[in-house]
This record gives C-alpha cells, structure tokens and sequence, in this order.
C-alpha cells in the first residue's frame, strides 16, 4: 500500500514501510513496527517529525516533508558510520587518523571490500584506490593523490546512497508478520507509549527525563500528569486518549505557548528549590536547638 502523499520527482517509491523505516531512524528508536500499514500511530509519528523540522503539520508526504525525511535519514546514517568508524580505533587513537579510516571506509563501501584496508594509514594501497575512485568518476587518468573537495562530496554520496539502500532493504525484509489478536494488542499500546513519549520529549523540557521506550512506567506517567496540570487538562484517561491530547498541542499549540509551559514548569522547580532549601534550614535550626538542649 502506499502512503497518502503528493508525488515527488523521485525514483523511490514512496512506500508506508520506507517512510516508517525514516521515521524510525530520525528518531533513534522503533518507535513504530514497520509493517507496510499507514495507520493513525504512523500519522502522528509523522506529524511529530513535521513539528520538529518547522514543517507544516498535516500528517501528509508532499514533497517538502519527503525531501526532510530523507536528508535526516542519509545524515543519522552518516554519523552512526561516523561513530562507527571512531569506536573501532578509540584503543588506537594516536596511530589512527579517523579522517583517513572514513576516507577508507567510503572507498571500500564504493569500490569494494578488497581495494584497500581501513587501517587508518594513507599509504600505497589508499593513494591508488584514491586514483581509481577519480578514474571512474571523472572518466580520466588521475593527475593527484588526493580528493578535492568535490571529489569528497561526490564520495561522501555515494556512500550514502550505499548505506541508505542497505537500511531500507534490511526494513523491507524485516516487516513484521501478522501476529495474534493479543500480539496485535500489545504490540499498539507499545508503538502508543513510544510515539507519545516522543511527543512528550518535544512539548516537555528535556530535564524532566522522558525515556523513549516504550513502557509506561512512573516516570512517563508523571511526564503525562505534567503535561496535564500545566496545560490545564483533565488528568488520567486512557493511553490512546492522552496520546491524542499530546498530539492536537503539537498541532494546534504556538511556540508562544510551549515557552509558557517551559516558564511554569521553570517556575515550579524554583519553588521546590525554596522550599527543600527551607525545610532543611528547620532541620538544621532543630539539631542545631537539640545540641545546644544537650549541652546543658
């Protein structure tokens, strides 16, 4: 099935399981079970990302929305390998020029596992696969041993375009099977906490800790009953429901109004600061009148 989108001028189908698969990445979590199905969990998912890029909420690909889903997939792909990259020579920093292992790692990813070895080191083997990768691009014998910087953005693409095809065949191939009813079950409310948490994590202050997890625990529920009393709504009610009423404040709530909230909930810590600072002044000021009791 498709999802509901304005065609852009792209190659790719614009698939529910590839733009899942996008906003699983963006997010950093599984936030939604990339099964192929456009439901109302994947539409608030959606308009969440909407929010956080300044993009008009709708709930809807057009092609400003697909171009942003995109890009932010091919930049998390780019600094997970990044981070890879860095992790794997953290024991031999010092050897190691971690710009020289990417540049390593890109030409492998482009022009094969065997053509050279991500050690780090611009020798031989990285002078000639730097030749090569110029030959096949610019259709001429290489006169350097070194990319340009057009070269390097050309380079950088490719590898990308590596990476991002590999992450959304690995999502194609992975969607989940259909499960039992109870399956089902269980398997929304998880995909519900984990959207909503996400929501709380945009209209709350981060410092109040949500955890993208999916379980309903004590702390996203003192998140929920925050998010209640400072926007002067009802408290409790059931996931769904508090799912929903998260979601219509991103849609319908200004900036103006999310400073508000961070204003009261700012004020309100000032105020517990006061008063344990208070209650522990009496507790000193009590010892304090006991020694001196003792004393005598």
């Amino acid at each position: 099935r498709v999802c509901p989108v304005v065609r852009a001028r792209t190659c790719v189908p614009l698939t529910d399981w590839l733009v899942q698969e996008r906003l699983n990445v963006y997010f950093g979590t599984d936030a939604l079970e990339v099964d192929g199905e456009f439901g109302p969990l994947t539409q608030q998912c959606l308009e969440l990302f909407q929010a956080q890029c300044g993009l008009r909420v709708d709930g809807r690909v057009a092609e400003k929305t697909w171009t942003a889903l995109r890009h932010t997939h091919r930049n998390r792909l780019d600094e997970s390998e990044l981070l890879g990259v860095v992790r794997s020579y953290e024991h031999d920093a010092a050897a190691v020029e971690i710009d020289v292992a990417l540049l390593q790692r890109r030409l492998q990813a482009v022009l094969g596992a065997d053509v050279v070895t991500a050690d780090g080191v611009y020798g031989p083997r990285t002078r000639a696969a730097v030749q090569r990768f110029l030959r096949s691009t610019r259709g001429e014998e290489a006169q350097t041993e070194v990319l340009d910087d057009a070269a390097q953005a050309t380079l950088r693409d490719l590898h990308l375009s590596r990476l991002e095809a590999e992450s959304l065949a690995a999502a194609s191939s992975s969607a989940r099977a259909a499960g039992s009813e109870e399956e089902e079950a269980a398997s929304v409310r998880q995909q519900q906490v984990r959207v909503m948490q996400l929501a709380l994590r945009q209209v709350l202050p981060r410092d109040v800790g949500v955890v993208v997890d999916g379980v309903y625990a004590e702390r996203t529920r003192a998140a929920v009953v925050l998010f209640q009393e400072t926007y002067g709504l009802p408290v409790g009610g059931e996931i769904g429901e508090q799912l929903h009423t998260v979601m219509s404040v991103l849609r319908h709530g200004d900036d103006p109004q999310r400073k508000a909230v961070c204003l009261e909930l700012d004020r309100r810590r000032e105020r517990d600061r006061r008063r344990t600072e208070e209650a522990e002044q009496e507790l000193e000021l009590a010892s304090a009148g006991r020694d001196a009791a003792d004393g005598f």
